[in-house]
């Protein structure tokens, strides 16, 4: 027997409902396998809404979502949470670069687009420190007044075609110590003045895959405690 008009109106909406809801739950992402200097390995997934940065050895995650953008940073291991208003105010890494360079922090270092070029397969953007930064350093450090650990020239990697929300750039900016870009970051090198060579971030892997809303839950029952660094 045939269902009625009114019967199939019904089942015809029910699936195209359930189809509507299956699409917003997901979305289009990427993950990323990346290393940091500081921070060891960790895998970064990011979408248009959301951004989250999970520590492979030591258990940390922080997680930003929209329309808020509030940064939770969290230790699975230690049940420790803590929390930031916004990604300007997250502390990141706080002052664990300063010995490396010389307290001088990396997000305002000056870069300009040098190129493009390919790293393990992702299309990337090349920028580096623009030539008048280069000599300042050069001379400042011929003056004494510039600590050898100070950055000379820099070199930095980003996604060709990954474009990210600037509160999600900012989180990954803070995260790994590196400049502030719209892209996503892949790899940042400096020379610093006294000629050493310091890579302080390396992406291996970036591939697209989907997220859903469940991939940025913020767990409940932690501990609060007031700093990044008290995590572990």
């Amino acid at each position: 027997m045939q269902p009625s008009p009114k019967i199939s109106f019904v089942l015809s909406l029910l699936a195209c409902l359930t189809l509507n809801a299956s699409k917003a739950q997901a979305d289009d992402g990427y993950c990323s396998y990346q290393t940091s200097s500081t921070m060891g390995d960790q895998d970064t997934y990011v979408t248009n809404s959301a951004v989250k940065i999970v520590g492979r050895s030591h258990g940390t995650v922080v997680v930003a979502t929209a329309p808020t953008w509030k940064v939770f940073a969290f230790n699975n291991r230690t049940k420790r949470i803590c929390s930031f208003s916004s990604p300007r105010t997250f502390t990141g890494i706080g002052n664990s670069l300063a010995t490396v360079t010389g307290g001088v922090t990396l997000y305002n270092i000056p870069l300009k687009q040098t190129g493009k070029t390919v790293l393990h397969g992702i299309s990337s953007i090349e920028l580096q420190t623009p030539k008048s930064f280069v000599d300042k350093q050069i001379k400042d450090k011929e003056h004494e007044s510039a600590d050898p650990r100070f950055v000379q020239s820099a070199q930095m990697l980003v996604a060709e075609k990954v474009i990210l929300p600037v509160e999600a750039a900012t989180v990954l900016s803070k995260f790994y110590g590196v400049p502030l870009q719209r892209a996503m970051p892949l790899q940042f090198k400096y020379i610093s003045c006294r000629g050493d060579l310091n890579t302080i971030l390396l992406t291996s892997e970036l591939k697209p895959t989907k997220l859903v809303a469940a991939d940025f839950e913020i767990p409940k029952g932690y501990k609060t405690v007031t700093d990044f660094t008290k995590l572990e």
